[in-house]
């Protein structure tokens, strides 16, 4: 029987919401404040850009809306 990486029986656990994630950034931000260190500088640093960017994730899959789209007609 060949073993393949991936596995049909081992149940896929779903990526975290957005919100979860930008939690655990500051949370991990905050760890880091305290650490004199320069290794600390650079993780808030890739923090820093990993936030930027899932921000600007979130704003590029919104879908463009005009104010009337929110009024029904009569």
């Amino acid at each position: 029987m060949a073993v393949t990486m991936f596995d049909e029986d081992i149940p896929v656990e779903p990526r975290p919401a957005l919100h979860d994630v930008l939690k655990a950034s500051s949370t991990i931000s905050r760890y880091l404040e305290d650490w004199n260190d320069p290794i600390a500088r650079k993780m808030e640093a890739i923090l820093g850009s990993f936030n930027r960017q899932l921000h600007l994730d979130e704003v590029n899959s919104l879908k463009p809306t005009v104010l009337t789209d929110y009024f029904k007609r009569a």
